[in-house]
């Protein structure tokens, strides 16, 4: 029998029966799925009713991985009984989307799965000038902002991680991040402390939180570089000039850079030669995770059923800190 999570309106997540699904059209790929991940920062916003392309009730989820029951008579490259990492939603047998990405042989799909968060996660690197040695911060340390820690770290530099929940600093150190500073403490104090008075030549929010970014030009060094991974919400209201003249000032010069995942085109087909495209990010991060190089099992705060996964999503919208990696396993 099919089910699906569904936001049945800002106050009710519910597990429900959901209809069979069918191959349509030529392209049509018809999986199982294993495992599907929750995106706390772009599902909750939906469930709140913030996301206009989003209307509830609504099947949330874009993350899944799954095993193929059947192709279309166009798919050439995949065939039934193959595991493939796809935008698919929470849901028991569905269709996938945008993406249909083998994964590496013996790769946990538990693991896989994180793959979704990591593509949101590594455009702060792809955008970055970042170089070997260079001091790195990431702010905000849930999936996506520990998974570019992580990257920034793989990639040779000097990584401060900084959340306010304990529980998400420990994760981070779990995963290699030596350096990390509570974000209730004087966040800028620490940074130049730990960066001889040099500041960082990156800073990355991964948060979405206004206030952050505009304090966060205090701890950047000259020239340096404020990339925005979180998507901002809600209204704020202060001063800008500061920050503006950081941007204009040319003993300060630093630039501010958005780092939201559409930015680079979705299919590889649509570059050229080693020009980024997310299909050719997934295929890095799938192999990055086959390869032992991202630690995703200190990020797997809880592993649910569907049945389980409304509590789930409770908990993640009261911030309890102990949820902050949760995967829905369908199996």
């Amino acid at each position: 029998m099919n089910k699906k999570i569904v936001f049945q309106n800002t106050k009710s997540v519910l597990c429900r029966p959901a209809d069979e699904i069918k191959i349509a059209s030529p392209e049509d790929i018809l999986i199982e799925t294993n495992a599907s991940i929750i995106s706390t920062g772009t599902e909750l916003s939906i469930w709140a009713g913030l996301e206009s392309w989003a209307p509830l009730p609504y099947i949330p989820g874009y993350g899944s991985v799954g095993t193929i029951l059947e192709v279309g008579d166009s798919v050439n490259d995949l065939k039934e009984g193959d595991t493939i990492f796809t935008h698919g939603p929470h849901q028991k047998f569905a269709l996938a989307k945008n993406y249909a990405q083998k994964i590496p042989k013996g790769l946990d799909p538990k693991v896989a799965v994180f793959t979704r968060m990591g593509g949101v996660a590594i455009t702060s690197v792809m955008v970055s000038n970042a170089k070997i040695g260079d001091n790195v911060a990431v702010c905000g340390l849930g999936l996506v902002g520990n998974l570019a820690a992580q990257m920034f770290r793989l990639a040779g530099c000097n990584v401060i991680g900084i959340d306010v929940s304990s529980a998400k600093l420990e994760s981070a150190k779990s995963c290699g991040i030596e350096l990390v500073i509570d974000g209730s403490s004087n966040v800028m104090n620490q940074i130049m402390e730990l960066t001889n008075g040099h500041g960082v030549d990156t800073f990355v929010d991964a948060t979405g939180v206004s206030k952050v970014i505009i304090e966060s030009v205090d701890a950047i060094s000259a020239g340096g570089e404020c990339i925005l991974l979180g998507t901002p919400r809600g209204n704020y209201q202060t001063d800008v000039v500061p920050l503006l003249r950081k941007i204009h000032i040319a003993n300060t010069n630093i630039q501010i850079k958005g780092a939201h995942e559409w930015k680079f085109p979705r299919y590889k087909f649509q570059t050229q030669n080693s020009q980024t495209s997310i299909e050719r990010n997934n295929e890095k991060l799938l192999q990055f995770f086959s390869d032992g190089k991202l630690n995703t099992e200190p990020l797997l705060s809880h592993l649910v059923t569907p049945e389980e996964a409304p509590t789930a999503y409770e908990a993640l919208k009261n911030k309890d800190e102990n949820y902050f990696g949760v995967v829905i396993n369908w199996n």
